[in-house]
């Protein structure tokens, strides 16, 4: 029976290089939609996992995504220190701004000011426990004099 079908599958090469072609092409999209899937969300995530040190996020019950902006109150922030087990809990500051920003025109050679929108990002100046582990340049001392 097995070799009946098999026979059925090869005997018309046109409709068996079809067959292969649609499930190869079919496997090809599957792969690259979740591919694309999987970066997007990596690259949602991304601004949480590259703060390390962090094992527990709290944000406002009212945030619907990473991008979202609304400051938590401070007393909640005190209620998070107050939990058993927890051995300490800073505040990060993220808000949005404009920044104006200066750079040369290739075709004229000429300055021109751009005014942009920013996302900031905000370390507590106490402890400064949310800097990077892989520091490119500058140090802590630094930041803290900004502070």
């Amino acid at each position: 029976m097995g070799w009946v079908a098999l026979k059925m599958l090869t005997g018309d090469r046109a409709k068996f290089s079809g067959i292969v072609l649609g499930l190869t092409f079919a496997a090809l999209l599957i792969t690259q939609q979740g591919s694309i899937f999987c970066g997007l969300m990596l690259r949602t995530a991304a601004q949480i996992t590259d703060i390390s040190g962090a094992d527990l996020w709290v944000m406002d019950v009212n945030v619907r995504y990473v991008d979202d902006v609304k400051p938590m109150i401070e007393d909640n922030l005190y209620r998070v220190r107050g939990v058993d087990g927890v051995l300490w809990a800073v505040p990060l500051y993220k808000g949005t701004g404009q920044a104006k920003v200066s750079f040369a025109d290739r075709l004229t050679d000429r300055r021109i000011d751009v005014i942009e929108s920013v996302i900031l990002l905000g370390l507590d100046d106490v402890s400064l426990s949310i800097t990077s582990r892989s520091r490119t340049s500058g140090s802590s001392a630094r930041s803290r004099r900004w502070a």
